[in-house]
């Protein structure tokens, strides 16, 4: 028995199937930290990770994140620019003091010339425009967790 569920992702409408149960992740999957404070935006990207096999650990803030993780295993970390309280490049100085060196991708509506002069500055981030294509969202974020420092 499958049913579906449908979600957005920026202007996308997906269609998922779902069996019986919770997917359940590869055992070796990717681990994602997404750091998104709009629900809707961060349910999509959330679904589309896990449609791509990679594993999502959501936030819907920088303190969330810090006041639940003091580990920050993940291959790669997803971080809207625009966050209540503290914003996505002082997360990033945070996660750098803290030592997390993996790949950072950084996610804005309104990419200008100085955030990407800003981001030059930052030690490996991606900067990514948002809305965009899901392949685009999926390439950028895989390559970067691919990517991961060794420890």
């Amino acid at each position: 028995v499958t049913s579906t569920e449908n979600f957005r992702f920026g202007n996308f409408r997906f269609e998922s199937f779902k069996g019986i149960g919770d997917v359940k992740m590869n055992e070796g999957a990717m681990q994602i930290g997404l750091v998104e404070d709009n629900e809707m935006v961060r349910n999509s990207y959330e679904n589309l990770l896990k449609m791509h096999g990679l594993q999502p650990t959501c936030f819907e803030s920088a303190e969330a994140l810090l006041d639940e993780n003091a580990d920050f295993k993940f291959d790669c970390m997803v971080i809207d620019l625009r966050l209540p309280g503290m914003n996505g490049y002082q997360l990033i100085q945070k996660l750098r003091s803290l030592h997390f060196k993996n790949k950072i991708v950084l996610i804005s509506g309104n990419i200008d010339v100085q955030m990407k002069d800003r981001v030059i500055d930052l030690d490996n981030v991606q900067l990514l425009n948002k809305p965009c294509m899901p392949a685009e969202f999926i390439d950028v974020v895989t390559q970067c967790a691919r990517e991961k420092v060794a420890t």
